[in-house]
């Protein structure tokens, strides 16, 4: 089992070891016929991502004041914390392809390698 503490180091290790960034860490969510795909649908998707991304049995806790534009290069900016650790961390949205038949919105997650305000 890993800790939130582990959680909340292994995020930012794997953005920067290597050069490695979390773009393999995707997600994807049907909007129907909405331009934009709700905040907390993309809050769900990418806990869900990032914490199977590094093994979590807990999900960190990803905030977005925004709806994300459903289109093709739009990107959104939300917040990560996990667990009771204060460090708060930028995850950065970005679209990068929709499906025409199903309206499903593909996105890519990446984790900013230090926490906000440092």
């Amino acid at each position: 089992m890993t800790s939130t503490p582990a959680l909340r180091r292994t995020l930012p290790a794997l953005c920067i070891a290597g050069g490695f960034l979390l773009a393999a860490c995707s997600g994807s969510v049907s909007v129907g016929d909405t331009a934009n795909v709700d905040s907390g649908e993309v809050e769900a998707q990418a806990a869900a991502q990032l914490a199977e991304q590094v093994g979590a049995e807990e999900l960190p806790t990803i905030d977005c004041t925004d709806d994300l534009e459903a289109k093709v290069g739009a990107t959104l900016t939300c917040e990560l914390t996990a667990g009771a650790d204060p460090a708060v961390y930028a995850v950065e949205i970005e679209v990068t392809s929709i499906d025409e038949e199903t309206d499903e919105v593909l996105f890519d997650i990446q984790v900013s390698d230090e926490p906000l305000g440092e």
